[in-house]
């Protein structure tokens, strides 16, 4: 498994995270159980409906604790390197406060940073920008994603 930017995304995520910036859509992070389908697989598809729409992929549902949601981001760090001819794209690591039951553990498998087109915009409306690999469990404490220092898209020229 590795971190994957989806070809929905390709040559755009610059675009989304303006799109977010300027009040026009949201980023969202979403959360897949574990036994998400392969990477080369997953890439492909170009909605979120189109990826929970797959047996495989199921939206993370954990019993106990603090149930699980969708994160919601109303801005995006665009940081423009003209020395090392790239663009990186950053949003704060997303925290699920008591996330399960410590008696009940619940594995995961990737997470997904999306663009929607409004807050509750259909699946079928939700672009993936990357599925990043997120191998944990979830047992009652704190669950927090640490994105890379650069964010969780870096497009190279």
């Amino acid at each position: 498994m590795a971190d994957r930017v989806t070809l929905a995304s390709l040559g755009k995520a610059r675009w989304y995270a303006e799109e977010v910036n300027a009040g026009r859509g949201v980023l969202l992070v979403v959360l897949l159980a574990d036994g998400a389908e392969a990477d080369g697989t997953l890439v492909d598809r170009a909605t979120l409906a189109a990826v929970l729409g797959v047996t495989a992929n199921k939206e993370a549902a954990w019993p106990g604790g603090t149930g699980y949601e969708r994160k919601s981001y109303s801005s995006v760090a665009v940081n423009v390197s003209t020395a090392n001819d790239r663009v990186d794209l950053a949003i704060t690591n997303p925290t699920w406060s008591t996330a399960g039951d410590p008696n009940d553990p619940y594995k995961l498998s990737k997470i997904g940073v999306c663009f929607a087109p409004s807050a509750g915009a259909a699946n079928s409306a939700i672009v993936p920008l990357a599925w990043l690999d997120f191998p944990s469990t979830v047992d009652g404490s704190n669950l927090v994603f640490a994105f890379d220092a650069a964010g969780f898209y870096r497009s190279q020229g």
